[in-house]
């Protein structure tokens, strides 16, 4: 399982393709009705923003791999796994017991 941050996860993937951060924008308009400027994945990729659930989904989807590939995007996953007003307090509750090894 991959534990890299956001950009040099972004970047394997990105070497691994031969493409450059201009090509995923490219691929990323293609798929998804023109979002996905190169001004905003620069922005994610040096921390000036952190990228959404919705952007690390797309971004897997036109890389052609799960979102999972990213980290923080597991930790998001996991977060919402733990708060009572996503999954309801008995739910939560439950996850933390799991994530606790109980």
């Amino acid at each position: 399982m991959n534990n890299r941050p956001f950009a040099e996860t972004l970047a394997r993937l990105l070497e691994e393709r031969g493409w450059s951060m201009r090509d995923l924008a490219r691929h990323l308009q293609d798929d998804f009705d023109g979002w996905g400027s190169i001004g905003t994945l620069s922005q994610y990729n040096t921390g000036k923003i952190r990228p959404t659930m919705k952007a690390l989904e797309r971004m897997a989807f036109s890389l052609k791999e799960e979102p999972s590939v990213f980290a923080e995007y597991r930790l998001v996953l996991a977060r919402t796994q733990l708060d009572p007003e996503e999954v309801g307090l008995a739910v939560a509750l439950k996850n933390l017991e799991r994530f606790e090894g109980r």
